[in-house]
């Protein structure tokens, strides 16, 4: 362990200059990873235009019964750290964007699309359908966010989730180091090609 912590001294987070004041994040389960209670572990990455902002691993409160509903709980609280960042660039920077939330699994894509109640889902805890309203258009007409598919070879919070072979990890530390190179082209290539919203910003300021 100390061999470990000299060699890695020098380590550290890049913080790259942030391609627009959009939030991206990552967000992934490591299904019933814990040999004891069984339950699974979420992972989240967060970034603001590309530049890391926040990140967690943690255990999920409660056992899930399948690899989606797992999903699904890292994706909610991915929402809601989102949902608190968006709510500090609004306070700080006077600006309102479209943050897109970034997951692998399509189960999980699914149950934030389709709102029905089934055998399948009818047992998951209210606070998880959060991410439910956060990709929905409220009253004010207003989507706070969406999700895209990443492939699981792509997303980088994988790594927050389990051990991972050599190989892969140096795959994503590359990725962070690079200022998440991969993730600012998808991100910003979908908005420029779908033209998803027309970003809205008060007190004429620029989010380029």
């Amino acid at each position: 362990m100390i061999g470990y912590m000299k060699g890695m001294k020098l380590k550290g987070l890049r913080m790259k200059k942030p391609h627009s004041l959009r939030n991206g994040s990552l967000c992934d389960s490591g299904f019933a990873k814990d040999p004891i209670t069984r339950k699974s572990v979420g992972g989240e990455i967060h970034t603001l235009g590309g530049c890391i902002t926040a990140f967690s691993s943690r255990g999920e409160k409660s056992i899930s019964n399948s690899t989606a509903e797992s999903e699904y709980k890292s994706l909610s609280s991915g929402g809601r750290e989102m949902k608190f960042q968006q709510m500090l660039l609004e306070e700080i920077a006077f600006v309102e964007t479209h943050g897109i939330l970034l997951e692998d699994n399509e189960g999980c894509e699914f149950m934030v699309k389709n709102k029905q109640v089934s055998s399948r889902t009818k047992h998951i805890e209210i606070a998880e359908h959060s991410i439910r309203e956060f990709c929905t258009e409220n009253t004010e007409e207003i989507t706070r966010g969406m999700v895209m598919r990443v492939s699981s070879e792509e997303n980088t919070s994988d790594i927050c989730t389990k051990n991972v072979d050599v190989a892969t990890f140096k795959y994503h530390e590359e990725e962070i180091d690079g200022g998440f190179q991969r993730l600012r082209q998808k991100i910003f290539n979908f908005e420029k090609l779908s033209k998803i919203e027309n970003q809205r910003l008060l007190g004429g300021m620029s989010s380029k």
